[in-house]
């Protein structure tokens, strides 16, 4: 399994339909997402040599069962609801059930092809649309304020060394995250729903049970 990397440059955005080859680890941005991209790689070399192999790249992860709180996205949500971040930020990013995941996952093993790779993706929701899904969820009016990408650019490489500062490892606003919710986070799961009859479930559904 491959976390989704999306290439720096948009005229790659086919390659996002999982029928072109990956992206070349430097053409994506942080070290997790280029470990990610460099291991795919490999695996598919090794596909070529013979070895029976087949990736699935989720998208976003969220859904129920996260015991050690340590998936960023399912944390964001928590404190969404919780009123912790009470306003939402211009941007999004496509988000998938853990459970679909799963049920992916092994349907791939059934039905897979060697050397293919298959997305598993699920719905691409903006960050307002998923604030005030959460807040429908808990019985609170929706939010309307949408801060502006540049304002929130300037303030997260702050509010990240104040989190560091404060205890807090593994902090919701960071550089990084932002830039992710500004790259092209939509992704077809087409070839999984072909090869293995993959269809994830609606993302209100997902957002309750991760609360």
């Amino acid at each position: 399994m491959s976390a989704l990397s999306t290439p720096y440059r948009s005229g790659l955005w086919a390659r996002l339909s999982g029928r072109w080859t990956l992206s070349p680890p430097h053409l994506v941005h942080g070290q997790y997402a280029r470990s990610k991209a460099a291991a795919a790689q490999r695996a598919l070399d090794h596909a070529r040599e013979g070895l029976n192999v087949s990736i699935v790249h989720p998208s976003g992860i969220i859904g129920p069962g996260d015991h050690s709180r340590r998936n960023h996205m399912v944390r964001t949500i928590q404190a969404m609801a919780s009123g912790r971040i009470p306003v939402s930020m211009e941007g999004g990013y496509d988000f998938v059930d853990v459970r679909d995941v799963a049920d992916g996952i092994l349907a791939c093993e059934e039905h897979g092809q060697a050397g293919e790779c298959y997305i598993l993706s699920g719905h691409y929701v903006r960050v307002r649309e998923l604030l005030n899904t959460i807040r429908r969820i808990r019985g609170k009016r929706e939010n309307k304020i949408e801060l502006p990408h540049g304002l929130v650019k300037r303030i997260a490489p702050i509010a990240e060394r104040l989190s560091l500062l404060a205890g807090d490892h593994s902090p919701l606003l960071t550089p990084y995250s932002v830039y992710t919710l500004h790259t092209n986070g939509r992704f077809s799961h087409e070839k999984a729903s072909e090869s293995f009859g993959y269809r994830p479930r609606g993302i209100t559904e997902s957002i309750r049970d991760t609360l």
